[in-house]
């Protein structure tokens, strides 16, 4: 688990690793999706939403 800072102008800077492994780059677009569980950050690209998401934002 990693800890972030929220910076005072709201921006959340987040590791390199996470980045890469979830492929965000940068001026990406990306989406926020607040579920009852917390908050997700979904990288905008032309690939279909995949079931696994669509259930948990059902939820």
């Amino acid at each position: 688990m990693t800890t972030l800072l929220l910076e005072a102008n709201g921006t959340i800077k987040l590791p390199k690793k996470s980045l890469k492994r979830y492929g965000f780059e940068q001026k990406m677009p990306v989406r926020l999706i607040e579920t009852s569980q917390g908050i997700l950050l979904i990288p905008i690209t032309n690939e279909p939403m995949s079931d696994e998401l669509k259930q948990e934002i059902a939820e």
